[in-house]
């Protein structure tokens, strides 16, 4: 049990010091600490869980959150690390077990630094016994975060609430229904934003640096609530506790939009702490000379901005590639949204083109674009036809076919390393980056406000203000407010908002599933893929493997199955 399940530790190692930016190793007896400056070390171990790359340095972030109608996995194969963006995965793939290991192991983490500290505060200074306070707090958010991740991907989960548990023999766990685990995770956010202050208000801790505070467990709340909601559990009365929970930080006035949609980027690749727009952030760093052991993540190495370089800069990997259908319907809808060219990255660092010509008979191929940087696709196609023109006389005409195979390179932007990071210790790494991550920001909080008010009260003045408050920094203006919308109408312009603000940040799929459109989005997809490529490089496997009722769920890992005599699999990945 204690080897697969939660992977137990007797002690907490690898705490990082008290403003999560530097490092500081400890091993703390999980039974008693002195002081609370150590309580703060334990407390800090449960936070560096979240750097983990089976939580979000990787997988939360980037590898389970691929195959949606915004973006998918670069190749036409589903090898590895193709096989979960494609829905090629079954209950045997490491990268799922890796993750529910981790995840439990983050709540054995929580629940033994909130007992530790219950015991040990009890003859400290009152000054010290609230910062202790503080440190449960923090420490019970982050033990609801870590079961809402557990309880969104795989729905039927165990819900272990004290360390003894952990030791007790496997015929003793058993899967709960959702709706017992997600009243848990109220629970604890409840408490969380009870004790906790807003950000800037924290005259206590010395640092609250990507730390907990009462907007982001409000915040989380909320995103709790709205996907309590939703497929698969689908209790709507939910929807009217989000409202409440997401309106007590909009009109407390400490939280709100930082006034330029760039600044998030720019602040995420600086490793910039921030709480305006920051509900609840993970603060990737790097301190040694190997990086072995710090808390970095691949943000931005695996869904960036295609570097093919080495040297100074590093590589890019770009596994994300955006599904060009998606920027399509964007530049439709609205085409003057400046949002785009701040996401979608129709360039690439490090480029090679090459145009090969025959005169006469003879071929010759000519390097015509060798550059160690920034390149254009579409203006590399106009490049190669001038360079054509200028040796033949008569200019190439650039096909669609030509211009489809440069918008299947096209990646995510807003983790450009080159444009946003280049002060980064691990700027010249190939695979591992100090790129912060988003879990939740405001402009979700607002997006999800609208979305309660409309569900349980209707197209409401508030629903739509909220929303327009998200429009209104993108383009920095009222007149693409909107108003006057049916429930009908605004359902789909919020769903949409979501889309554009939030793309690439890990909600589309999430979002798709509770809204119990997941499988029909991808279907739909795949349709609009061949609607609109006119090449046959193209390709959409996640459409191959994709099944309703199945893949809305992870499945149980088979590793959980043979060890736990009362586990069962998810529906549709039995044998």
């Amino acid at each position: 049990m204690k080897k697969y399940l939660f992977i137990l530790s007797a002690v907490a190692l690898l705490f990082s010091s008290c403003d999560l930016d530097e490092e500081s190793k400890v091993e703390v007896p999980m039974t008693f600490v002195d002081n609370v400056e150590k309580a703060e070390l334990v407390l800090l171990g449960v936070y560096q869980s979240m750097t983990s790359q089976y939580v979000y340095g990787y997988h939360l972030s980037m590898l389970f959150t691929l195959g949606t109608d915004q973006a998918q996995v670069e190749g036409n194969t589903t090898s590895s690390p193709r096989e979960i963006p494609t829905n090629f995965h079954n209950a045997s793939t490491k990268e799922i077990a890796q993750t529910w290991n981790t995840l439990y192991n983050a709540v054995y983490n929580a629940n033994s630094c909130i007992e530790t500290l219950e015991r040990s505060m009890t003859g400290w200074s009152e000054g010290d016994k609230q910062l202790a306070t503080y440190y449960i707090a923090e420490a019970r958010a982050l033990r609801a975060l870590y079961y809402f991740e557990l309880v969104r991907w795989f729905g039927n989960v165990a819900l272990v609430t004290s360390t003894s548990e952990s030791y007790k023999p496997n015929d003793y766990f058993e899967q709960v229904p959702p709706e017992k685990v997600y009243a848990f995770i109220e629970e604890d956010l409840k408490y969380a934003a009870d004790v906790l202050p807003w950000a800037n208000d924290d005259h206590v801790r010395s640092s609250n640096d990507f730390r907990f505070s009462k907007g982001g467990a409000l915040g989380l709340l909320t995103k709790v609530y709205c996907t309590w909601a939703g497929y698969p559990v689908k209790d709507e009365s939910k929807w009217a506790e989000a409202v409440k929970t997401a309106k007590i930080v909009v009109e407390s006035g400490r939280h709100g939009l930082l006034p330029k949609f760039r600044t998030l980027w720019e602040n995420s690749g600086a490793s910039v702490w921030d709480p305006t727009e920051s509900l609840v952030e993970v603060s990737f760093y790097w301190n040694s000379k190997t990086g072995s052991s710090d808390p970095v993540g691949m943000i931005g190495k695996w869904n960036g901005v295609l570097t093919s370089q080495a040297g100074n800069r590093g590589t890019c990997q770009a596994r994300w590639r955006v599904v060009y259908p998606f920027v399509q319907k964007w530049e439709n809808a609205l085409p003057d949204d400046p949002r785009r060219t701040l996401s979608v990255a129709d360039y690439c660092y490090g480029f090679k083109g090459t145009v090969t010509i025959t005169v006469d008979g003879v071929k010759d191929t000519y390097t015509v674009v060798e550059t160690d940087g920034k390149q254009n696709y579409m203006e590399w196609l106009e490049t190669a036809a001038d360079f054509t023109e200028s040796k033949t006389g008569k200019r190439p005409e650039i096909t669609d076919q030509k211009k489809d195979e440069q918008r299947i390179r096209f990646t995510p932007a807003k983790w450009d390393i080159e444009e946003y990071s280049r002060n980064s210790p691990l700027y010249s790494q190939n695979y591992n980056s100090t790129v912060n991550w988003y879990v939740l920001r405001y402009a979700d909080l607002l997006l999800l406000y609208a979305e309660a008010l409309n569900e349980s009260q209707g197209p409401t003045e508030t629903a739509h203000a909220a929303l327009n408050l998200v429009r209104r920094r993108a383009f920095g203006d009222q007149k693409h407010d909107l108003s006057n919308l049916s429930q009908d109408g605004l359902r789909e312009a919020i769903r949409n908002e979501r889309s554009y603000e939030l793309c690439f940040e890990g909600h589309r799929k999430c979002d798709l599933i509770r809204w119990g459109i997941y499988y029909s989005t991808i279907r739909q997809t795949a349709q609009d893929i061949v609607d609109w490529s006119a090449t046959t490089k193209s390709s959409y496997l996640i459409y191959d493997y994709t099944r309703e009722g199945r893949n809305e769920l992870m499945p149980i890992p088979q590793t959980q199955l043979d060890l736990m005599p009362k586990f069962k699999q998810n529906p549709g990945w039995g044998l």
